[in-house]
């Protein structure tokens, strides 16, 4: 079942690739809506960047950290409208906490973006507090284009760096087991420390 979901995602991975940027953008998007299980997208840009060889790496970096931004940003909202089902009480409370979020949001969603830990705790507890949606968006847009920067740069050195080295076969042939080891660890991904993890722990 796995092999057939991987082979998907690469086929899918691959005819996005054709529309270049946009679909770039559009994988991006895809991946980055599947919540808690996420794929790191400085990984993600350098696989992009070392497959596209004839295409700027700043571009391949910004487009995929707008499709992860978008996609947090849904994210965001849903739990930003989910907050009418909160008692009287509850939202009392977010009021509060919403007042302080100022102070702390902005540098915290920047390094959630550019760094690899969660971000999921950070975006959740944001919309419920509604924390200002532009704000929240270009905080982690620019906190995910430092990372998706560093990678796409480190995924095109890698390809130039081994190109002298490799003919057109061997080359085609290591862009496929790229995209096939990035499937399978995005796949293989286990959420970080959410819901699932404290349901696991409570059942021990």
């Amino acid at each position: 079942m796995i092999t057939l979901i991987a082979l998907g995602i690469i086929i899918g991975i691959e005819a996005l690739m054709d529309a270049g940027l946009l679909g770039v953008f559009l994988v991006s998007v895809a991946l980055n809506l599947i919540p808690f299980f996420g794929p790191s997208n400085t990984v993600l840009a350098a696989a992009i960047a070392a497959i596209l060889r004839y295409t700027h790496p700043l571009a391949i970096a910004v487009s995929v950290a707008l499709g992860a931004s978008l996609a947090k940003t849904v994210h965001y909202y849903a739990a930003f409208l989910g907050r009418k089902f909160l008692s009287h009480e509850r939202k009392i409370m977010l009021e509060e906490y919403g007042k302080k979020a100022p102070r702390w949001a902005p540098l915290a969603l920047f390094m959630a973006a550019a760094s690899p830990i969660p971000d999921e705790p950070i975006i959740l507890p944001l919309g419920l507090m509604r924390y200002s949606p532009l704000k929240f968006f270009i905080a982690f847009f620019l906190g995910k284009t430092i990372a998706t920067s560093l990678g796409a740069y480190l995924g095109r050195f890698a390809s130039s760096a081994l190109e002298p080295y490799l003919d057109i076969t061997v080359t085609a042939l290591a862009s496929v087991a790229l995209t096939i080891i990035v499937t399978f660890l995005l796949i293989r991904r286990k959420p970080h420390g959410g819901f699932m993890d404290r349901d696991k722990r409570n059942k021990k």
